[in-house]
């Protein structure tokens, strides 16, 4: 009897691996929206902006604790100066990341579902 690497309960590295690609191709693809959109002014900034300030006043507010606390997850709330700083800057440009994780979204879910997507994003 062989030793199957996909099929063995052990083995969990092909499993690993194909999580990570998952993880990489989604990464990519948000940053890459992101950039297409700060490049081609394509971000609804009004929208965003206005996400972002109510973002921080929940953060100001300490409301944002509290739902951490709601969901168990308490303890893992930032205490230290600099982690606090990545979180704030990060609840901040939330819509933003969220605009481009939509738009990612779309464009892969069009990918699947239309057939033509691939000849109409070439260049002639």
């Amino acid at each position: 009897m062989g030793n199957n690497a996909t099929t063995s309960p052990k083995n969990t590295a092909p499993d690993l691996a194909k999580f990570a690609e998952r993880v990489g191709t989604l990464a990519f693809g948000v940053f890459k929206e992101m950039w297409i959109g700060l490049r081609y002014n394509l971000i609804p900034w009004n929208v965003c902006l206005a996400g972002g300030v109510v973002c921080c006043l929940v953060f100001l507010a300490g409301t944002d604790r509290a739902v951490w606390e709601w969901l168990y997850v308490g303890k893992l709330y930032p205490t230290r100066q600099r982690w606090v700083i990545a979180y704030w800057i990060w609840i901040v440009t939330s819509s933003f990341w969220g605009w481009a994780f939509c738009r990612w979204a779309v464009k892969q879910r069009e990918r699947f579902t239309n057939p033509t997507f691939h000849f109409r994003h070439t260049s002639a």
